[in-house]
């Protein structure tokens, strides 16, 4: 304890002109002690007659309670047996209780516990009497003289309690002076570790904002990156749904003829290709011409239409055959190719630039977790401060009261050094 103290309050120290001593807890709690102590030593004649009449009285009280035990009694009572068993009981129970008493240390406070342990040896004398209540009708004279000297234990113990009333007020400060230097040490030791935590947290706030700023300026270039991949992104979608409708302008005239010509193909895979134009003309042709490099079906079914359509088969209004024909001779010498084929390289780009957004996105760090770990912090560091604030004041508080104490028993002010705080 005194390395505790030599480290927080330092040593006993004296003021030029008259000022209040400097000194350390530890010494200003010895003051205290020590002129108290001095002041209560006067009275300790008095307390220490007392405690040794009680004993001298306990001590004779026991032997009556023995002697009681020893007592005969009349075998031809009709109670015997109940007289006997509670002339065992108290002769058992009663001399050990009274043989608990001790004489105390000559110190205020061992008076003081005597004083205690004396009023609980008659709570239990009491008690054991009320036990053996039958008993004052076997052995009345001598339970007469066993009361006789308990009364004046009690009496003694009446007197005690007075004289002790006297220094109460003393032995309080004695009491609270070291209660008080207790609870300074523990204190201390909490401010210690709450100044401790707190920057064992300040640290790790620091820690986390400077890996936030360097995962910010990471993420801030990375997202010029990403805006600009989604700026192509959008571009490539742009360019495709254009080619895309270049395709879906030829074909789409050809539906209701395509549904006509069902019935006129028995290949198998040219009649499932046929469906696929009819549902979705256009994913069939860039799928055909993706896996062939060509539309080889496509023809098929246009060159096998062109047929149907000069024969008047299919389509009715000479104007619309007309039409499907030229349409279909255009598609066959190649007009739709190059749109699909720019379609299929702008899918094929637009695949790539997707990954590589994906992948920008996915390297960037969400910092969320971190920007909450970091307001957590600040508040676990701000209730910490407030803390250690209210520790402050609670031990301030503390050491004025052990000064005020050390004033009121020496007159003279002193002051506790408090270089922890």
């Amino acid at each position: 304890m005194a390395g505790i103290f030599d480290r927080f309050f330092g040593g006993l120290k004296s003021e030029a002109g008259g000022k209040e001593k400097e000194i350390c807890l530890e010494d200003a709690v010895n003051l205290i002690n020590d002129k108290i102590e001095k002041k209560m030593s006067l009275f300790y004649p008095k307390y220490d007659k007392i405690c040794l009449e009680i004993l001298s009285l306990a001590s004779s009280a026991k032997d009556a309670a023995e002697d009681l035990g020893k007592s005969s009694l009349d075998k031809g009572n009709l109670n015997y047996r109940i007289g006997t068993q509670m002339q065992k009981n108290f002769a058992e129970r009663a001399p050990a209780v009274l043989a608990s008493l001790k004489r105390p240390e000559k110190n205020y406070f061992s008076y003081l516990q005597f004083h205690v342990s004396t009023l609980e040896v008659i709570k239990n004398v009491a008690k054991i009497t009320q036990d053996n209540r039958y008993l004052s009708f076997f052995f009345s004279d001598e339970l007469g003289r066993f009361g006789k000297k308990m009364n004046e234990i009690a009496a003694l113990a009446d007197a005690l309690s007075a004289a002790l009333e006297s220094e109460k007020s003393d032995a309080e400060n004695i009491k609270t002076a070291n209660e008080l230097k207790q609870n300074i040490v523990l204190l201390n030791k909490q401010i210690i570790s709450n100044v401790t935590s707190r920057e064992e947290k300040a640290k790790r706030k620091k820690a986390l904002e400077d890996n936030l700023a360097s995962i910010s300026e990471s993420n801030k270039k990375k997202d010029a990156n990403i805006l600009s991949l989604r700026q192509s992104v959008e571009l490539l979608n742009s360019r495709l749904a254009e080619e895309k409708k270049k395709v879906t302008d030829q074909l789409s005239p050809f539906q209701r003829q395509f549904r006509k010509m069902q019935k006129y193909i028995s290949d198998k895979d040219l009649a499932k290709s046929l469906v696929d134009y009819i549902h979705e003309p256009e994913k069939a042709a860039l799928e055909e011409v993706r896996q062939f490099r060509d539309y080889q079906y496509l023809r098929k079914i246009l060159s096998e239409l062109k047929k149907r359509l000069e024969k008047g088969e299919i389509e009715n209004s000479e104007k619309i055959r007309f039409r499907r024909i030229l349409a279909a001779e255009e598609i066959l010498a190649g007009s739709i190719l190059q749109p699909i084929k720019s379609a299929i390289e702008l899918e094929d780009k637009l695949s790539e630039e997707n990954h590589r957004l994906e992948t920008e996105l996915n390297s960037l760090v969400n910092t969320r977790e971190m920007k909450e770990e970091i307001s957590r912090l600040d508040q676990q560091i701000a209730d910490l401060d407030e803390n250690e604030r209210r520790l402050k004041e609670s031990l301030e508080e503390m050491f004025s009261n052990v000064e005020a104490i050390a004033l009121q028993v020496s007159g003279n002010a002193i002051k506790i050094k408090r270089t922890a705080i």
